[in-house]
Formats: C-alpha cells, structure tokens, sequence
C-alpha cells in the first residue's frame, strides 16, 4: 500500500499529508483487485489517452440546472451533474483551457466510477486533498484527474441536503460546508468542515440563519470565506424569503457584515474567488418561486463593500443555479448553463478575466 500510496498522491500532484485511510478507500475503490504499479500507470495513460471529446459529441454539456463546477488544476474546470427539468445527469466535462491566447474548449470524460444523479450536490477544489470534492447526498467523492476518475471517500459525511454552500477555506486549511435544506425541507444553518478526507462538524457560538441556495466563495483578498444570500421559510424559497445578507468565516467563526450597499435579497447566485487582490464576484440569482425569473448582474466584494460591475453585457442572459468556477493560475472565471428566463435550461459558456464577460 506504500508504493500505491505515494504513487496516487504523486500523479494527483497531491504534496501534503493524506490520512492513510482516505488513501485506502479511494485506491480500493479505484483498484479494486490489488494492482501492481504498471497496472495503475497504464490505467492511468489509457485514461489520460481516451479522455478527449467523444466521436459525435456536442461541443459543450447539454443544458442543465443545478450542476456543480470547480478548479481542476493546473488549467481546467470540472463540471458534474445537474437537470434539464426532466432529466438528472451524473456526467462529467471538462473545460480546458492550458495555452494562454487559445481557446478554451469542452471534453466529455468517461470514469470507470461516477457518483449518482441527484439533486443533492455542492462541490469545490479542496486545498487539503488538492483535487475536486463532491458531496453528493450523504456521500463524498474525489476526482482523480490523472485517472479521470472519480473516487469514493471512506468515512461518514455530513446528513444529506440541496443548496448547500461548500468553499475551499484557505486560510483555516480545510473546505467548510454550510446549510441547505434536507430532504423534509427543513433549512439548515449546521457547519462543518472536510480536512484530508474527514469530515466534522463545528459548532461556532454564531450562525447565519439556516437557508438555501446562497453563494459562498473564498475571498483570497481579505483571507476569509464569504456567504451571500439565499431562502428561507416556505420551501421552494416563496417570495420574502429571500435574503440579502452577507456573512464572513474565518478561525471557525461566523460574523456578520454591514456592508453599505449589497445585491438586492436573492437565491441561486453563484459566486466565485477573483485574482489575489480582487476578492469576490457575484453573478445572477433570483427573487422568483420556481426561478422563473432571474437577474444578470454581476457584483464584486472586497474589504466589506460591494461594488456593482459594469461587467455584464445584455446578451449574457439573467439565470440562477449555474455553474461557475474560478482558475487562480490563469485568472479567469468560468459560468456555465443554469436556469434561465421560467426556468428553461442554458447550455452557453461565458468567461471573465478582468474587465467583463466574454462568450465562449
């Protein structure tokens, strides 16, 4: 298990401690019957060879709501699941873009493992693990891009829920996952984070009010992790449910902030990290039962102010519940699908390095 060991976290590019028993599980569940390393390293060439676009595939995902992005280093994005209203995905895609001036393109992967289709799905690049985390239900998966695959983490996870917020805690050294609604739909208002492979729940002596579908993102500028918004009250999120209040975590506390000005109350937003010293964007959500209705504004935060951007053409359709996911090596934004005007599915990419969207 040595050997396997350092070779999985090798490949992955993984350089901090792992615990022993995430490493088991997801090896077992990735080499089911004990392979030796020239088994795994030509799985793992056969995967890297096979993983391009399929013969008569689109050249993007189909439209979906609901799905989950996030960094894949050193130059994608990961995309997985979501629904078209009739239909739930457990696919994966991802968008690559690895030669500055080129375009970015879309790539179906096909894992010999893959999580479920459901509706129950945060996901975020964990700095921990160095890879992408899927909390999908009650279970967690990792994805191992140099098998393009995904990976069962052993242990217990956190009860199962929609709408939860899941960022990458730099600072603290762990991802932390916030709220949502469970399955009778209740609003949530539980933390808890997920360190090399183990999940825990913490108990701040302050909470947000337990909610839905808010945005949260890493803010690398003021060096905490910020909650936006969400619904509250009569599931699914009815009109004065929304909220608009802005929240910060960091040492394993919640504060409120009183910004002067903020995004009007919404759900579905999306929110995403921006270079080191820009702190975070905000794009879309909505104030409609049913997401019938959306906005198409795009706001950053930054040392507690929001600040409207200019940044969001009319072409750039209003949605909520899309996909989003941010490149720190490269700098840019991906946004991808979502719900759009009386909730009908969006298949188009756009991206933002600097000063505004730009269709894909």
């Amino acid at each position: 298990m040595i050997q396997l060991t350092t070779l999985l976290l090798a490949a992955n590019g993984v350089s901090v401690p792992v615990t022993s028993r995430v490493v088991s599980a997801n090896a077992a569940r990735l080499h089911e019957n004990s392979p030796t390393e020239s088994s795994i390293l030509s799985e793992a060439q056969g995967s890297l060879a096979s993983s391009g676009p399929h013969s008569g595939s689109p050249v993007s995902p189909p439209a979906r709501i609901g799905g989950v992005m996030a960094n894949d280093p050193p130059c994608t994005a990961l995309l997985f699941g979501g629904h078209n209203n009739t239909t739930w995905f457990n696919d994966t895609w991802v968008w690559s873009k690895c030669t500055p001036g080129a375009p970015g393109f879309w790539s179906h992967l096909s894992p010999r493992h893959s999580p479920p289709a459901g509706m129950d799905l945060a996901m975020t690049y964990d700095s921990s693990v160095q890879c992408p985390v899927l909390v999908d239900g009650a279970q967690t998966w990792l994805f191992l891009a140099v098998f393009h695959d995904w990976a069962l983490n052993g242990g217990s996870s956190p009860p199962a829920r929609e709408g939860s917020g899941f960022a990458d805690n730099v600072r603290d050294g762990y991802s932390v996952l916030f709220g949502g609604h469970n399955t009778t739909g209740g609003f949530l208002n539980d933390t808890w984070k997920f360190h090399l492979g183990h999940w825990t729940q913490i108990h701040p002596p302050t909470l947000p009010e337990g909610r839905a579908f808010a945005g949260m993102a890493w803010d690398a500028a003021d060096g905490y992790v910020v909650l936006f918004g969400g619904c509250q009250g009569q599931w699914p999120c009815s009109t004065g449910g929304f909220l608009n209040g802005t929240w910060k975590f960091a040492d394993g506390t919640w504060a409120k902030l009183s910004p002067a000005v903020s995004p009007s109350p919404r759900a579905g937003a999306v929110m995403a990290q921006l270079e080191t010293t820009r702190g975070v964007l905000l794009f879309g959500g909505s104030n409609h039962p049913g997401w019938s209705r959306s906005f198409n504004d795009t706001w950053t935060f930054l040392a507690g102010v929001w600040t409207k951007s200019a940044a969001s053409p009319s072409s750039l359709t209003g949605r909520s519940l899309a996909m989003i996911s941010f490149n720190p090596k490269q700098g840019w934004v991906l946004l991808f699908g979502g719900a759009g005007p009386l909730s009908t599915p969006l298949n188009d990419t756009w991206k933002i390095r600097g000063g505004g969207w730009g269709e894909q």
